[in-house]
C-alpha cells in the first residue's frame, strides 16, 4: 500500500515538474522587458506585390519580404501569432479602419494624413522616393523636367489611390492634375508604365531598386523627390497593439536587429533576374 502511494506521489511530482519546466520555457521565449501577448493571433492585411517588403519569390514556398521578417520577429518577442490575409492595397486600409484586420503592412510611409485616420508604429526603417520610368525614356530625366513638359508632351504621372504618390503629385510637386491618373493596384501601375499608358510613377528606393534590377524595363531617374520618409506598421485608431509593437520595434532598433534586416533585404538578397 505504501509502495503504491509512493509511486503516486513520485508521478505527481514529475507531472508538476514537467508543467513548471514547460511554463518556464514558454516564458523564456518572451523578452522579459516586453509585454506578453500570450499567443494572441494578429490578423495582418498584406498584398504580396511590393518587393522587397512583401512579395512572392518563385525560388521559395510562400511569400517573403522585409516586413514579414519584421512582424515575425515582433511576434516572437511579444509571444503573438501573425495570421496573414491577402487583399488589395485599397481594402487593406479600409479593412483596418473597419476592424476586419488588426493591422496592415505594405511599405507604408508615416504621413500626417495617415496618422489622422490610423495609428502607426514608430519607424522600422525609412526610404527615399524616386521617379520610376521606362528604361528607354529620353524626354525627361528629373521631376522638374517632367512637370515642365507634362502638358506639351502629354506626359502622364500614375499614382496609387491612398498612397504617398498622391501627396507627391498633388501637394508637394505642381504636377498638372490633368496629367495625373489614379489606380487602386500597384501592379496595375507597373503594367501601365511598361505599356506606355503612363510615363512616370513614384516609388521608394527599396522597391525601385528591386524593380529596376530585375529586368530591363524600368529605371530610376533624378534626385530623391523628398527627404527620407519613415516607414511604419498601420493599425486601427485606438488599437491596444500599437504600444506593445512599438516596444518590440524599439528593442529591435536597440539591439541592431532592424539594421540586420535592412542589410539583408537591401544588400544581401539577390532578386531572381539579378542572379
Amino acid at each position: 500500500m505504501q509502495k503504491t502511494r509512493l509511486v503516486g506521489l513520485l508521478a505527481l511530482v514529475l507531472v508538476l515538474a514537467l508543467a513548471g519546466t514547460s511554463a518556464m520555457a514558454q516564458k523564456a521565449a518572451v523578452y522579459d522587458d516586453l509585454p506578453d501577448l500570450e499567443g494572441r493571433e494578429i490578423v495582418v492585411a498584406v498584398e504580396n506585390f511590393y518587393t522587397p517588403f512583401q512579395f512572392v519569390d518563385p525560388r521559395v514556398e510562400g511569400p517573403i519580404g522585409f516586413e514579414y521578417d519584421v512582424v515575425e520577429e515582433v511576434c516572437r518577442r511579444l509571444n503573438c501569432v501573425p495570421v496573414y490575409e491577402n487583399t488589395t492595397f485599397e481594402f487593406q486600409l479600409q479593412g483596418v479602419a473597419q476592424g476586419d484586420f488588426d493591422m496592415a503592412m505594405n511599405g507604408l510611409f508615416i504621413t500626417d494624413e495617415r496618422q489622422e485616420n490610423f495609428d502607426m508604429t514608430i519607424p522600422y526603417s525609412q526610404a527615399e522616393t524616386f521617379l520610376l520610368v521606362r528604361a528607354d525614356e529620353a524626354r525627361f530625366s528629373s521631376v522638374e523636367a517632367f512637370i515642365e513638359l507634362a502638358e506639351s508632351e502629354n506626359l502622364i504621372w500614375g499614382v496609387q489611390n491612398n498612397s504617398f504618390g498622391q501627396v507627391l503629385a498633388g501637394e508637394i510637386y505642381p504636377v498638372p492634375q490633368s496629367q495625373v491618373i489614379t489606380v487602386d493596384d500597384f501592379g496595375a501601375l507597373l503594367v501601365a508604365l511598361q505599356n506606355g499608358d503612363i510615363d512616370a510613377m513614384a516609388v521608394d528606393a527599396f522597391g525601385g531598386e528591386f524593380i529596376s534590377t530585375t529586368g530591363d524595363a524600368f529605371m530610376l531617374i533624378g534626385e530623391p523627390l523628398v527627404e527620407p520618409v519613415p516607414l511604419g506598421l498601420l493599425f486601427q485608431s485606438g488599437s491596444d497593439l500599437v504600444e506593445p509593437f512599438n516596444a518590440a520595434l524599439q528593442s529591435m532598433t536597440d539591439d541592431g536587429y532592424l539594421d540586420y534586416l535592412v542589410y539583408k533585404w537591401s544588400v544581401d538578397f539577390q532578386p531572381v533576374a539579378a542572379e
